[in-house]
């Protein structure tokens, strides 16, 4: 779609295959290969974290796809750094952002390839750490040990009698 327009846009993809579809990867990247995106989509595989903050710090922004997950990893990564992010617009990712990302209908490839456009007009830079990181982990640590407290309040220690 962005070919067609005349865009230039690179996507470097991360992480292994999908347990339940392990054969949904490879055909993205064979799609990608067979259009003549091969230089446009690029398949990084499994990599050190260390290599994904690096990305990160420097990267336009994130693309989180998922038409459902939990409490996104790569999401609070991204935020870590003060990434722009392009996410699908799932419930999740609206309360894990608070309306701070831009988003995208997973169904309607046009408004994820206007973010994409978008996202490479930002300026770009190095990025370092958000002065925000200590204290979201901080808040973050407190409301898990505050979940775990109340589930065993609630429900006991789980230790048989």
């Amino acid at each position: 779609l962005l070919a067609s327009r005349g865009e230039q846009v690179t996507v470097a993809a991360s992480g292994g295959p999908d347990s339940n579809e392990p054969e949904f990867l490879a055909s993205i990247v064979q799609q990608a290969g067979d259009r003549g995106l091969s230089k446009a989509f690029r398949y990084l595989g499994m990599i050190p974290a260390a290599d994904v903050y690096a990305l990160l710090r420097c990267s336009a922004g994130l693309i989180n796809p998922s038409r459902f997950e939990g409490w996104s990893t790569t999401v609070e990564e991204a935020k870590s750094f003060n990434v722009p992010m392009i996410l699908s617009d799932i419930r999740v990712h609206q309360e894990q952002t608070l309306g701070t990302a831009s988003y995208f209908d997973p169904n309607d490839a046009e408004m994820l390839a206007d973010n994409l456009v978008r996202s490479r007009n930002v300026n770009w830079h190095i990025r370092p750490l958000a002065a925000t990181v200590d204290d979201r982990v901080n808040r973050f640590a407190s409301e898990f040990v505050r979940t775990v407290r109340h589930a065993i309040d609630a429900f006991g220690s789980g230790e048989p009698s």
